[in-house]
């Protein structure tokens, strides 16, 4: 049995200032008469919610606990209005290494009400200071061994993150082999179909040294069928009927990854990869027959789709800023050299701080815990889900960092890294500035022709969105992610369009201060704010914890203080020496 989440239940009291008073020996007023100890009760719950019930000796909280559950069946008793469970069989199974919530709750009331309090983190700094290493059966794999000067176990139930340390040591060795190899044929403008030629081969050649023979069929099948189509029909309808017949396909093969994985002997990080690299190809073979609609060279097309660096982490580069690979480049190769070093030191720098700090923060692993996160108090949730922002800035920092490192390296006007999301307030900021190549394939290939066409936002905002949805995959949590994004995107629309007519106008401008405007213009954000965080979450940790959230922010109590917290997090720009023109250039 895999114990996931950890709940004490004090049987002694806490005084005034919150220390907690355990008694060698059980006093006077004990809850239990037949227990001998004024014990803590642990109660413990698997991944699936499953409870586990024992006592534990000793509640020291300046050391390591060792904690011992017994295994048993459950039947309930009462004691005094304390529900306890007596068990029947014999044993003992260690408690999981996980995100633990050990704060004590006091059964002051307990015979009263015949409820318990649920200890739970204070403070988003409860994240990192009630991370105790313990022993466990982990069940589900979601921690693995520290490293030699960390004793704490590290989550590793995020595949995504858990990729990066197989391209890391598997596949960027042999992407610096590239570039060297790369630089030789660049040299000679003369060879660029060699040079395309050298690309191709060398990126079928590193998808079957990594992954195998079957794999290097299933990621060409893609490009075969939209060269295919190149010759039967060259209209974007066809082109746009092939993306969807291909994204299909992609999830359809999503579906049965288990048989799949079974059939080609990988392991689930090696189907991460070649996932997300059949996603990111889609978009590239997309993109080419959109912008090259007169005429498809074979060489140009797959050296396109199948850039060695950009292959199996993204992000999208448009076709028009990766020729620039093959001209020469202005600065001295020393420079060049100088900035590749420089660019990935500093990625591997977050690389190092993500991995230190998944040993004591685990992010990933609650996630799969709706149970224990439904315990959290309002700072705890809240402080979990900022945490879980910030893991997944940190995350695509790195998988675009690598790969935009290398490619500036060859001349490729590469997109912006991630801006970081406690920098952004507005839907339209998060999608322009989070992932500013997928962003640039929407606009150009979706939102702007349909503008063209039918002369709706709504429209075009629609058809994009439903793009996203069944690119990142056919999930309930996508879905709803999706959909909050698209409400709030037109919300913040409709919200522009009163502001620019009622707020900007002429007189108002005159009645009203800039810094006044400016306060009514975050006002009006910080519902959208609290939209949005809701609507990451679901995409970050899944329906579960996302209906959790949204429950206790819009349903819960102190919804309204939440409100006003997001509106003092919008206001401080202004108090912050702005002055006058800066206000009235920001309006």
């Amino acid at each position: 049995m895999s114990i996931h989440s950890v709940r004490l239940y004090s049987l002694s009291n806490m005084n005034r200032r919150g220390r907690v008073q355990t008694y060698r020996q059980a006093p006077n007023h004990s809850l239990y008469g037949n227990l001998r100890r004024c014990l803590p009760i642990v109660v413990a719950y698997g991944r699936r919610g499953q409870p586990l019930v024992g006592t534990r000796d000793e509640l020291e909280m300046q050391t390591p606990l060792q904690i011992y559950l017994k295994s048993r069946t459950l039947c309930k008793a009462k004691s005094k209005g304390l529900s306890f469970c007596r068990t029947s069989r014999k044993g003992f199974v260690g408690v999981s290494s996980s995100v633990v919530s050990l704060q004590t709750a006091s059964l002051k009331n307990a015979s009263q009400s015949g409820n318990t309090l649920i200890g739970t983190l204070n403070s988003f700094t409860g994240l990192f200071t009630l991370c105790v290493p313990i022993s466990y059966e982990d069940e589900f794999q979601d921690f693995t061994a520290g490293s030699p000067f960390i004793s704490n176990k590290r989550d590793k139930a995020d595949l995504e993150w858990e990729s990066i340390y197989f391209s890391v040591f598997n596949i960027y060795p042999w992407i610096l082999l590239y570039l060297f190899v790369s630089e030789i044929f660049r040299s000679v403008p003369s060879i660029t179909k060699v040079f395309q030629l050298w690309q191709v081969c060398f990126a079928i050649f590193l998808i079957q040294i990594t992954f195998g023979y079957l794999i290097v069929c299933v990621v060409l099948m893609q490009p075969i069928i939209f060269y295919l189509k190149h010759i039967i029909s060259k209209s974007i309808i066809s082109t746009w009927a092939c993306t969807a017949g291909c994204l299909c396909l992609i999830t359809y093969y999503r579906t049965f990854l288990e048989d799949f994985q079974e059939f080609s002997a990988l392991n689930e990080i090696d189907l991460c990869l070649v996932t997300v690299c059949l996603f990111w190809l889609n978009l590239k073979c997309t993109s080419y027959h959109l912008e090259k609609q007169n005429g498809t060279k074979v060489l140009d097309f797959l050296s396109y789709c199948l850039y060695p660096p950009t292959m199996f982490s993204g992000p999208f580069v448009p076709l028009k800023d990766f020729q620039c690979v093959y001209n020469a480049s202005s600065l001295p190769i020393h420079e060049r050299l100088k900035k590749l070093v420089l660019n990935l030191a500093r990625i591997l720098f977050w690389f190092l701080f993500g991995h230190i700090y998944l040993h004591y923060v685990y992010v990933n692993a609650t996630s799969f815990q709706p149970n224990f996160v439904k315990s959290f108090d309002n700072w705890s949730l809240n402080g979990y889900g900022y945490a879980m922002g910030q893991h997944f800035h940190i995350k695509y920092v790195v998988l675009y960092g690598l790969s935009t490192s290398c490619a500036s390296y060859e001349n490729i006007n590469i997109p912006q890294l991630p801006r970081c999301i406690g920098r952004v307030h507005l839907y339209s900021d998060m999608w322009r500035y989070f992932d500013a190549g997928l962003y640039k394939f929407l606009v150009r290939h979706i939102y702007v022709p349909l503008m063209n066409k039918f002369s709706s936002k709504l429209l075009a905002s629609f058809l994009c969105f439903l793009f996203i949805y069944v690119w990142h995959g056919v999930e309930s949590s996508v879905l709803m992610w999706t959909v909050l994004n698209y409400l709030g995107i037109t919300l913040e629309y409709a919200c522009q369009s009163l502001n620019k007519k009622y707020f900007e106008s002429e007189k108002n401008k005159k009645l009203l201060d800039p810094y006044w405007l400016r306060r009514l213009k975050c006002l009006s954000a910080a519902p959208l704010l609290m939209m949005s965080a809701v609507s990451n979450f679901y995409f970050f940790a899944g329906t579960q914890i996302g209906n959790i959230f949204c429950t206790k922010n819009f349903y819960g109590k102190y919804r309204q203080q939440r409100i006003c917290y997001n509106c003092s997090v919008l206001l401080l720009p202004s108090f912050n020496g702005t002055t006058k023109s800066e206000c009235q250039s920001n309006l």
